[in-house]
């Protein structure tokens, strides 16, 4: 795979496929673009170091987010926007496969809730 370190994001991921993108990349992938003074990966890379994991930026609220430099409103709607579409993605998942069949599957769906809430708050009703 020479030269995927020279691929801007997008390239990279359809040279080399989705899975081959850093936490790093895939966020510039949805950002798009950095701000004035950061190109949109080392953007995305500011993000991660800041927050601490894809997680905790996800989870943010919308002041921790806002008071970013750089991250307006837009991204702020961006990055809220990308968590509700996993969170919707990983909620359809038992309607459209054949659902927690396996361990493991059972283990993902309930250990990385994709909207910030804990598996308490998402699925408190299942444990009363």
């Amino acid at each position: 795979m020479d030269g995927m370190e020279n691929l801007m994001p997008r390239e990279k991921m359809l040279q080399y496929g989705i899975e081959t993108l850093t936490d790093v990349e895939l966020l510039a992938l949805f950002l798009r673009v950095g701000t004035r003074r950061q190109d949109v990966l080392s953007y995305a890379q500011a993000l991660l170091q800041r927050f601490g994991s894809l997680y905790a930026l996800l989870s943010a609220d919308k002041a921790q987010l806002i008071a970013v430099d750089g991250l307006g409103l837009a991204k702020y709607a961006q990055l809220k926007g990308i968590a509700e579409l996993a969170r919707r993605y990983f909620s359809s998942q038992l309607v459209e496969e054949a659902a927690l069949v396996t361990p493991s599957m059972t283990r993902e769906f309930f250990t990385k809730p994709a909207d910030g809430r804990g598996a308490r708050d998402l699925y408190g009703d299942l444990f009363r």
